[in-house]
């Protein structure tokens, strides 16, 4: 049993890995560039990468795709990611919003899902 949750595990960390390069590396990299390079690093901290990867597969894992599977249910899979994307955006930018002085509402206006 182990080794079957393992390996979704795995598969889901390198799905969600290959589409968040997609999406940052080519989709919004401009636009992330633009609104928020004022905040951004020069290099990123890879650490704080690798934990945050690590925990958000986890939490897509536990909330998502083990009750999707346990279902049997593409359209409950569907909803819950969906559910658990909208909740995970909204509070990084709420928090951004009332952590950081210039944070733009462009910025999380258009990149919330």
């Amino acid at each position: 049993m182990l080794t079957y949750y393992l390996k979704l595990y795995f598969c889901t960390l390198l799905a969600f890995f290959a589409i968040d390069m997609v999406w940052l590396g080519l989709i919004a990299r401009g636009f992330y560039q633009k609104q928020l390079g004022f905040l951004l690093r020069p290099d990123p901290n890879w650490t704080a990468a690798i934990v945050f990867y690590l925990l958000f597969v986890f939490g897509l894992l536990v909330f998502v795709v083990v009750p999707g599977l346990q279902a049997g249910s593409t359209k409950k899979v569907l909803i819950l990611g969906a559910l658990f994307g909208i909740i995970t955006y909204a509070v990084t930018h709420i928090q951004a919003h009332v952590r950081l002085f210039a944070y733009s509402t462009l910025s999380c206006k258009y990149t919330m899902p």
